[in-house]
């Protein structure tokens, strides 16, 4: 069973207040984009990488990017489309066969290979897993107005994070099915639980798993990558 990657780098990153795409943004030395990629070129388990991006941004990619390191799992590059479920619907579309497929956000560099395999082998079973992590603040649901509607169980509560993984033909089918609604789903897993009425599994990983989005985050992931460096 062949397990492909689907990452994700053709946002724009506003939030991020810089000059260029977040992924490109050096972090210890080499681009954001780097890092996530180098996590599943090492591993054994994963067969294929297909990277999503800009259009305009792919001669970037291939002359500031690839030449790093051998990245022989990139077996295709994917132009991004206009929103995110745009840009996953497009690689999706680009992968064949039956397997895995694992969906990544290209500004989480330090997800660890040992949570991307444990989720790999929960999607195994269940066909829809994710990787999250519990909520360590308390969780207020607010209305329009700012004013408190009620207050979850936090012990029930969890962020969630990427890869997410599914059987490849089950998110091709919520994908398939999305256009049929005009509802915003957040995530690729909201698709399958909704569209599909399928159980997603959630699978611990790790808070370090951040997700690149502001300054604050880009310094939060210089402090992670020297603990790395220094473990």
């Amino acid at each position: 069973m062949e397990i492909n990657v689907i990452i994700l780098a053709a946002g724009m990153g506003n939030r991020m207040q810089h000059h260029q795409n977040k992924q490109f943004i050096h972090l210890a030395g080499y681009p954001i984009l780097y890092h996530t990629l180098m996590v599943f070129q090492k591993m054994k388990a994963v067969d294929n990488i297909i990277l999503v991006v800009r259009e305009d941004e792919m001669s970037y990619v291939e002359k500031n990017i690839f030449p790093l390191n051998d990245f022989s799992k990139v077996v295709k590059m994917v132009e991004g489309g206009k929103e995110r479920s745009d840009s996953v619907d497009n690689a999706l579309k680009a992968i064949e066969g039956e397997g895995l497929v694992l969906i990544h956000d290209g500004a989480r560099p330090f997800v660890k290979e040992v949570d991307i395999l444990r989720l790999i082998q929960v999607a195994l079973k269940s066909n829809a897993a994710v990787l999250g992590v519990p909520v360590k603040d308390t969780i207020k649901s607010v209305d329009a107005h700012q004013l408190v509607i009620k207050t979850p169980d936090r012990s029930l509560l969890w962020a969630v994070q990427t890869p997410q993984a599914f059987e490849l033909n089950l998110i091709k089918q919520a994908y398939a099915k999305r256009y049929a609604y005009s509802k915003d789903f957040w995530d690729d897993a909201m698709l399958v639980e909704e569209l599909m009425d399928h159980d997603v599994k959630m699978v611990e990983g790790s808070y370090d798993n951040i997700k690149i989005t502001t300054p604050s985050d880009l310094a939060y992931g210089e402090w992670i990558a020297k603990q790395l460096t220094d473990d």
